[in-house]
C-alpha cells in the first residue's frame, strides 16, 4: 500500500501567518507543470521577448515589469488551483 500524499501547508511571505491553502508535493509539481506550460506557451515567450526589446535590454526595468506581464499567463492556472487570480494570489 501506499503513503497518501501528505500536505504541505504554504506560509505567506512578509506575513506572520500560514495560509489557509493546501497542496500536496504531487498537487505541488502538478502546479509547477501547468505553470511551466503556460510560461512555455508562444504568446507568453513573444509578450516576454517585447517587454526586453521595448526596455531596450535594460534588466532593472525588465524586473520591475515583468511581473505584470506573468501575471496575465498565472491567472488561469491560479484560478484552477483555487486561488486568487490577483498579485495576492501569486502571494500566497
Amino acid at each position: 500500500p501506499q503513503a497518501a500524499p501528505q500536505a504541505l501547508q504554504l506560509s505567506c511571505p512578509g506575513h506572520d501567518r500560514t495560509c489557509g491553502k493546501k497542496l500536496t508535493r504531487d498537487g505541488a509539481m502538478d502546479l509547477l507543470l501547468d505553470l511551466e506550460l503556460v510560461y512555455t506557451d508562444p504568446w507568453f515567450v513573444r509578450r516576454v521577448d517585447k517587454l526586453i526589446r521595448d526596455l531596450c535590454f535594460d534588466t532593472r526595468a525588465f524586473v520591475s515589469k515583468l511581473g505584470r506581464v506573468a501575471l496575465e499567463a498565472q491567472r488561469p492556472v491560479l484560478a484552477k488551483w483555487g486561488f486568487d487570480a490577483s498579485g495576492d494570489g501569486v502571494v500566497e
